[in-house]
């Protein structure tokens, strides 16, 4: 059979389908297609941890936070709901504790429209755990 005496449309037995009772969206997307990096239960679980501020490379990391089109990662390991600020470890240009803005990460975008994203594959583990297994440096103390 040559292509001039084939008569059937490419792709005509799509119409025949009919459409989805609903449309699936995956949990951790917003409307638009960008990850939430906080759900509800994220924020209980950080709420059950509670304060590790003199823990150190002890305090257990609850989240895991990367861009994927850079070298920065964010260990979080406590979150405060008040002003929506995260304390715990970043790895980027300098390895530091401090506090990071869940607002600003949320707005973050780079030229191909790719933001910050949340380690779904994460499991809690101590800081000093988490920086070994991504094989950063672990800071003395």
């Amino acid at each position: 059979m040559n292509a001039k005496s084939d008569t059937r449309q490419p792709y005509a037995h799509r119409a025949t389908c009919p459409p989805p009772a609903y449309e699936p969206r995956h949990e951790t997307l917003f409307g638009d297609g960008r990850m939430k990096l906080m759900t509800r239960e994220l924020e209980k679980r950080f709420a059950e941890v509670g304060d590790q501020y003199d823990k150190g490379l002890d305090a257990v990391v609850v989240a895991r936070y990367f861009h994927p089109r850079s070298v920065f990662t964010w260990y979080a390991t406590e979150f405060n709901p008040g002003d929506r600020c995260f304390y715990g470890y970043v790895c980027g240009l300098e390895d530091e504790w401090g506090h990071f803005s869940l607002d600003e990460m949320e707005g973050v975008e780079d030229q191909l429209g790719i933001g910050v994203e949340r380690d779904l594959y994460f499991d809690e583990m101590p800081l000093r755990a988490a920086l070994k297994k991504d094989r950063k440096v672990v800071p003395d103390g």
